[in-house]
């Protein structure tokens, strides 16, 4: 005669009961896995970003801000930006080159680029805005 779980009380109570007992143990393991994880992502992410330990830079000078900008001529770009206390003119594939200023809207460029003197000029319409910027004889 085969035993079955409708004819053994004994048999049935026991598979219910490791049953049981496997799927919380699954599911321990699973909660335990996922709060390893946590602690884990946790900790290496605190340990993997480095804390800020130098000054945010500070503001371009007031005077220079209408100058700061993108311009455009045909197809070359020059990017007018302040770097390190120095008013820069950025080219695409030749750097970033510091200008000395001379007055208000004169620049040249510093001694230690190839334009070593090149004038730079900053143009401005009525209102005052700057609408150019020309680079020895390239306006853009």
């Amino acid at each position: 005669m085969e035993k079955t779980a409708a004819n053994s009380g004994r048999l049935s109570f026991g598979a219910s009961i490791t049953t049981i007992f496997t799927m919380r143990q699954q599911s321990i393991n699973r909660t335990l896995t996922v709060l390893l994880l946590a602690v884990a992502i946790t900790t290496s992410a605190s340990l993997a970003l480095p804390q800020a330990t130098t000054s945010k830079p500070s503001p371009a000078p007031a005077k220079w801000l209408p100058l700061i900008g993108e311009y455009v001529r045909d197809s070359e770009t020059v990017i007018i930006l302040e770097s390190e206390g120095k008013l820069s003119a950025l080219f695409k594939g030749h750097g970033l080159l510091p200008l000395q200023e001379v007055s208000k809207d004169s620049f040249e460029f510093d001694i230690t680029t190839g334009r070593q003197g090149e004038q730079v000029i900053f143009s401005r319409d009525a209102h005052g805005h700057v609408t150019q910027v020309t680079l020895g004889r390239e306006a853009f």
